[in-house]
């Protein structure tokens, strides 16, 4: 006898979902074409929105928060990129789960083991920080 598995999915995992496959659809470089996956990601969370108020799919608790959120984990390094984009940052340790700046330390980032650090996409070496792992 087979085990059912529920698996239960985000409002954002599923806009993140819509705007991976649009990206792939248009061909567009997440890293490169900014402007256009700011429009892309708007106009998927809009469009969620209305089909959310009509269907039992989840509701987005927080539109600008979860738009944030998916540029984050499409054309940014998920949930690294707020610590990244903080000028207060210094230095960020993966998995050891410390963030520091302005002469203090924080356990600022989540661990990302497992999947969660194969998740962060490749990229160039355009940090304005130092990555440790």
């Amino acid at each position: 006898m087979a085990e059912e598995v529920l698996v239960v999915v985000s409002a954002v995992d599923t806009v993140e979902a819509e705007v991976r496959e649009l990206v792939r659809r248009r061909g567009l470089d997440p890293v490169e074409d900014r402007l256009a996956m700011r429009r892309l990601i708007d106009e998927v969370v809009l469009d969620y929105d209305e089909r959310a108020l009509s269907s039992t799919m989840p509701a987005l608790p927080d539109p600008r928060t979860a738009a944030r959120a998916v540029y984050d984990a499409v054309a940014g390094f998920g949930p690294l990129q707020r610590h990244l984009d903080d000028p207060e940052v210094e230095e960020i340790w993966i998995n050891e789960r410390l963030a520091a700046g302005s002469g203090q330390t924080g356990l600022l980032v989540p661990s990302l083991g497992g999947p969660g650090i194969l998740r962060l996409p490749p990229g160039p070496a355009r940090l304005s920080a130092a990555i440790a792992c």
